[in-house]
Formats: C-alpha cells, sequence, structure tokens
C-alpha cells in the first residue's frame, strides 16, 4: 500500500516517528520524577513538609519589635552534668496562638542556624524550647526543637526573625553576656516587663517554667575583731 501511494507513506511514517518521540519524552520525564520522589523519601525529605528556607541577613539596623515572640532564658553555659547541654527558651508574650513556621533564629557567626518547621506554634504565654543536638537532655522535659552549634561563653549574638525576615527580638552580646554565670550554671533569664537580662536565681534555671527572681549574690561581711 505505501509503494502506490508515496506521499501518503510519508506523513504516516513521520506520524509514528513523532508518537514514538512523544512517548520517549513523557516516559523519560516522568521516571526523572519518580526518582526525585523516591529520593526524597528515602531521606525523609519532602519538599511539601518543609517550610520555606529564609536566609535573612543578620546585620540589620532594624529595631526588634519585641512582639510577639522573644527569647526568655539562654543557658549559654549548660549545665551541670555536661557543658554541651545548652538550651535557648522562646516566650510568647502575646494573647494569642503564634505560627513561627518559616522564622529564623541565627547567630552572628552563622554556625547556629534555625529555620522553623511549618505547622510550627506556640501557644499564647506558652514557652518553646530548643535543645542542642538531637536528644532530649533535660529531666523530665521535652524539647519542641533542636539546634546543632557551640553557644560561646565569652558571649554571642543572636536575632529572631520572622517568615518575612523582620526582626523580631535580640540579644547582642559581642564581649560578654549580660547574665548567666558559668561557675554556678545559672541561666541568663529576661525580666518580663523591663526586657532587661539577669542570672537566674534558680541553678540550671526554669526551662519550659516562668522565669524567677533575679540572683542576689550574698555579701559576707568581715567581723571586727574586739580590742582590750
Amino acid at each position: 500500500m505505501f509503494s502506490e501511494h508515496p506521499i501518503l507513506t510519508c506523513i504516516t511514517v513521520l506520524a509514528i516517528a513523532g508518537m514514538a518521540f512523544y512517548f520517549s519524552r513523557n516516559n523519560s520525564v516522568k521516571n526523572l520524577v519518580d526518582s526525585v520522589g523516591q529520593a526524597s523519601s528515602s531521606t525523609g525529605v519532602s519538599s511539601a513538609s518543609t517550610a520555606p528556607i529564609t536566609n535573612c541577613a543578620f546585620d540589620t539596623t532594624e529595631i526588634p519589635e519585641h512582639v510577639p515572640v522573644i527569647m526568655n532564658e539562654i543557658a549559654w553555659m549548660g549545665d551541670a552534668t555536661s557543658s554541651n547541654h545548652e538550651w535557648i527558651e522562646l516566650k510568647n508574650v502575646s494573647s494569642s496562638t503564634v505560627s513561627i513556621g518559616g522564622w529564623e533564629l541565627a547567630n552572628a557567626s552563622g554556625k547556629i542556624k534555625v529555620v522553623f518547621r511549618s505547622g510550627a506554634k506556640v501557644a499564647a504565654g506558652g514557652l518553646y524550647l530548643l535543645e542542642r543536638g538531637g536528644m532530649d537532655f533535660l529531666p523530665s522535659i521535652k524539647a519542641d526543637n533542636f539546634f546543632v552549634g557551640i553557644i560561646k561563653n565569652i558571649g554571642d549574638s543572636f536575632r529572631l526573625f520572622d517568615r518575612y525576615c523582620s526582626l523580631i527580638d535580640q540579644v547582642v552580646a559581642s564581649s560578654r553576656w549580660p547574665a548567666g554565670d558559668d561557675a554556678t550554671k545559672r541561666t541568663m533569664e529576661r525580666d518580663p516587663k523591663t526586657l532587661g537580662w539577669h542570672t537566674s536565681s534558680a541553678i540550671g534555671g526554669t526551662p519550659k517554667a516562668e522565669n524567677g527572681a533575679a540572683f542576689v549574690a550574698p555579701v559576707f561581711s568581715k567581723k571586727l575583731k574586739k580590742t582590750k
């Protein structure tokens, strides 16, 4: 039949070739998509389950808003068990639940950076605990999240940004921390009224609990010798 109608034969051959190329290309694309999906599943990471990654510029001239979430307590010295047991506590100072998905907590060097996953929330007046490493180390207290990196004892700076990179809160301590004590393992706590920092009266601080009063060092008076 093809020999009797050369033009029709040519058109038919081109059509068959075009269809073959179409199906071959789509199968290749499908295989590529499937392989990417399998790779994501094997690592436990899904693009649908992760918050959009931000990269807020740490150096900013913005004035922190101090609402609706603040850094409430920092155990930059670790605890009596290990100096590696560092933790950071956030507090929702508003009267409503705050979604912090896509927010970013970072230090000046960039070695500590937490981008909060979609769905992360802090209840009204609630506390959110981040522990260093990948497992809980505080007795009877469960961390809400974890961070990687070392908090320097000589001082560091942290900033908290929302998902739009607006500066929410900060603590700037380039040379030394404004509070906390390494020797006694007392943490650095935030005053709820002034937002200033003080050294915790409780050794080990108050993780996932309201901050206490400021530590007051005892004063030892020297007894005067009686003269005869």
